[in-house]
C-alpha cells in the first residue's frame, strides 16, 4: 500500500516484483460537511489507542496546551483504561473525550466536524485515517514518518511533527489553531477523493491482474 512498506518487503525478504497500490476511502461516507459553529477548536484522534500509536504523546502535549488554547480532543477506538487515567491524572476530562468505538457513519460526521485529525504514530505502513479525514476536508497533524510523506504534503493536507517530543507536538497544534484557516478543505477533500476512491484503485487493480497475465 506504500512504497515504504515495499521497501521494507524487498529488504526483508529479498522479493522485488512489488506492486505499490494504495488504500481506498469509502467517498459515500467520507466527505466534506457544513461544520456547526463553535468556540473551540475541534481535534480528532483515530486509533487502535496502542503504544504503536503513541496516544499518550498526544495527551501530553494537550496538557501542555490546555492554558493556552480552548480546544478539544476526541478519542475515537478501543476504550483503553491506561489512557482514561492519564486524562485524570493531566486533569484534562473538560478538554479530552472518549467515545470509544463506533461505526464509521458516526465516525465520518465526527470527523466532518473536526478542525484537524492527530495521528502521532511511531511506525505505519499507510495510514488509512488521514485518507478518510483528507476525504472530509479535514487536515492532518502528524509524526514526521516516511510513509506520512507519501501521503501528506506540507501545509496543503496536513503539518509534520517531529516524533516521541510532546513538546514539539503542543507547538505544532498551537501553530495549527492560528492558522487553521489557511487550509482550503475543499481542495484537500477533491485530492483525497480522486487518489482513494473505489473505482481509480479498482483499476489499478485490474491492470495488475492484467499485466500478471501477460506475464504468465
Amino acid at each position: 500500500v506504500s512504497a515504504y512498506l515495499q521497501n521494507c518487503i524487498i529488504s526483508k525478504y529479498k522479493i522485488n516484483n512489488c506492486f505499490i497500490i494504495p488504500n481506498v476511502v469509502n467517498t459515500d461516507i467520507f466527505y466534506p460537511a457544513q461544520k456547526m459553529q463553535t468556540d473551540k477548536v475541534r481535534f480528532i484522534h483515530i486509533s487502535t489507542m496502542i503504544y504503536q500509536k503513541n496516544t499518550e504523546a498526544i495527551l501530553e502535549a494537550m496538557f501542555l496546551l490546555k492554558n493556552n488554547a480552548d480546544f478539544e480532543l476526541y478519542l475515537y477506538g478501543p476504550i483503553n483504561p491506561s489512557l482514561e487515567s492519564l486524562i485524570i491524572k493531566l486533569r484534562l476530562q473538560e478538554q479530552v473525550f472518549v467515545k470509544g468505538e463506533v461505526n464509521q457513519d458516526i465516525l465520518s460526521k465526527a470527523i466532518q466536524q473536526s478542525d484537524a485529525l492527530i495521528l502521532y504514530s511511531r511506525f505505519e505502513t499507510f495510514g488509512c485515517v488521514l485518507i478518510e479525514a483528507n476525504a472530509c476536508g479535514v487536515p492532518v497533524i502528524v509524526s514526521n514518518l516516511d510513509v506520512f510523506h507519501e501521503i501528506i504534503e506540507e501545509g496543503v493536507n496536513g503539518i509534520f511533527v517531529k516524533g516521541e517530543n510532546p513538546g514539539a507536538l503542543a507547538e505544532k497544534i498551537k501553530s495549527f489553531i492560528t492558522l487553521k484557516n489557511n487550509f482550503n478543505a475543499n481542495a484537500i477533500a477533491a485530492s483525497a477523493a480522486e487518489k482513494y476512491n473505489y473505482s481509480k484503485v479498482g483499476q489499478q487493480f485490474i491492470k495488475l491482474s492484467e499485466q500478471m497475465e501477460i506475464n504468465r
